[in-house]
This record gives C-alpha cells, sequence and structure tokens, in this order.
C-alpha cells in the first residue's frame, strides 16, 4: 500500500472555490433555463458570502495569530492560501459580471422584463412598482432607527439590509 503524501492533496478552500466555479458554470450555459440561470447566479454569491464569512475569517484570524500552517499542503502558507483565494475569487467574480451583464440582462430585455441597474425609473413604471411595493414587499420591512447608541443590531444570519435617510417634504434631509 502506498503512502499518500501532504503535498499531493489540493486544499479544502481552493476545493470548496472549485465547486462554486461549478455552479457558475451552470450560470454560464445557455441551454439552461434563464431563471435557473439567474438562480444560480444567486446560489453562486450566496455561497462565496458564506465562504467569506466563515472560511476566510478562519483564514485571516489565522494569519493575524502568526500560524505557519493551515492547509495540509506544507509548502503552502495561510497567507499564500488567501493570495490564491482572492486571485480565483476576483476571476470568477469577473467572469460572473461578464454573464450578468452580456447574457442574462440581454435575455431578460428579449423577455421584456427590465432591471433597473443604475438608472433611472421610467416615469410610465413608476406607479405599478410603488403599487406592487406597496401590495407585496411593504409589510415584510422593518424599519429600525440607528443611532449611536445602536448595538447588536445586526444578528449573525445573513439579511438583506437596505439603509436610507428620511427625508423633509421640502427635500431637505433630517
Amino acid at each position: 500500500m502506498e503512502l499518500i503524501t501532504t503535498n499531493q492533496y489540493f486544499d479544502r478552500e481552493l476545493s470548496w472555490l472549485s465547486f462554486n466555479y461549478r455552479v457558475l458554470e451552470e450560470a454560464k450555459d445557455p441551454t439552461v433555463p434563464l431563471y435557473e440561470r439567474i438562480k444560480f447566479l444567486a446560489i453562486f454569491s450566496s455561497n462565496l458570502d458564506e465562504f467569506f464569512r466563515v472560511r476566510v475569517a478562519t483564514l485571516r484570524g489565522a494569519i493575524k495569530l502568526n500560524k505557519k500552517r493551515f492547509s495540509l499542503n506544507p509548502q503552502l502558507s495561510p497567507q499564500d492560501l488567501l493570495d490564491k483565494i482572492i486571485d480565483t475569487v476576483t476571476s470568477h467574480q469577473n467572469e460572473y459580471g461578464e454573464i450578468f451583464r452580456t447574457q442574462i440582462l440581454a435575455q431578460l430585455a428579449e423577455s421584456k422584463i427590465i432591471l433597473y441597474y443604475n438608472r433611472e425609473i421610467e416615469p410610465a413604471h413608476r406607479e405599478p412598482i410603488r403599487s406592487y411595493f406597496r401590495s407585496q414587499v411593504l409589510s415584510f420591512l422593518r424599519p429600525v432607527i440607528l443611532s449611536d447608541k445602536s448595538k447588536n443590531l445586526f444578528s449573525a444570519k445573513p439579511n438583506l439590509l437596505s439603509g436610507s435617510s428620511p427625508a423633509k417634504k421640502n427635500g431637505d434631509q433630517y
């Protein structure tokens, strides 16, 4: 029986990124229905958020504590691993953006679905959007006033957060 040496291992974090890239590849596949492709983009992003919250945070902690090893590969220091992770994620994120901009947005437009992304909402769409927001979304929102005394408002589990500043009727902010 032959022993496997540690250099023959593919790092767990890099392996996980390869798995998540497979999810991104599903979003890239033009034979997959549009809404499924959008779901794959959402899964890819959600997975990556958790990866950074848990695994990259742990790795950064190991770097801060001057740990010499984090991986089964003895030639891969924690800082080297973090550098590889950042390079890999940057490449994946660039591809994600390319898929979204060149494929998904174009297919949404072909399906007469408008995604307002960094542009003004067309006047004809304002009232239907307002109506939908009031009837379908507003009841799920929980406003929280932030102040210097606000602590522990954000739970450990991920949430969709949005911030705004209230305005007076004349347009001035409070």
